[in-house]
């Protein structure tokens, strides 16, 4: 699959098995073409917030299961229109439940990227950084904070892999 992964990664084959089976991305050294070796920082700082994070999602899932996954309260669908979709508790709730959404992915990488830095050795590159409440526009938001995830979710490419083969097979 020559051209779809960034050209530090094809300059080897280890570094090729190695991005391509990782299940965090691994940084690389752009001038040498390896990969970044992880420092203690590197093993540690995710490991606390693997278990900052667990500890605050602990907090708000019991808020959560409390209030029945509406700690703003519920609204009534009244009347033949949508605009109970716009009321603020709704909003509230909806918003409520996205934002551990993201701490829960937020918490599994951040345990992921550990657990890889200290049996690999290597630094992994950082995949949520905070974007509900810390992007600053639509870009930031989907170009440097949330869309990582789907970079590193998608570098493996079963789907690429094989339309690239069946169009090669059916040419």
């Amino acid at each position: 699959m020559h051209g779809t992964s960034p050209p530090v990664v094809e300059t080897t084959f280890n570094n090729y098995c190695l991005y391509n089976t990782s299940v965090i991305e691994l940084e690389f050294d752009e001038k040498s073409g390896k990969p970044v070796k992880a420092t203690y920082n590197d093993v540690v700082g995710p490991a606390k917030e693997f278990i900052k994070l667990l500890c605050l999602l602990g907090v708000l899932y019991s808020i959560v299961e409390i209030t029945g996954y509406a700690p703003f309260g519920t609204v009534e669908k009244t009347g033949e229109g949508m605009t109970w979709v716009f009321h603020p508790k709704h909003l509230a709730n909806n918003f409520f439940v996205a934002y551990i959404t993201q701490l829960n992915l937020a918490a599994s990488t951040s345990g992921a990227a550990s657990t890889v830095s200290l049996l690999l050795g290597k630094k992994t590159k950082k995949v949520t950084n905070n974007a509900m409440l810390e992007s600053t526009s639509v870009s930031d938001f989907w170009g440097r904070r949330w869309n990582q995830l789907v970079h590193g979710a998608l570098k493996v490419r079963p789907l690429v892999d094989f339309m690239h083969l069946s169009s090669q097979f059916f040419k």
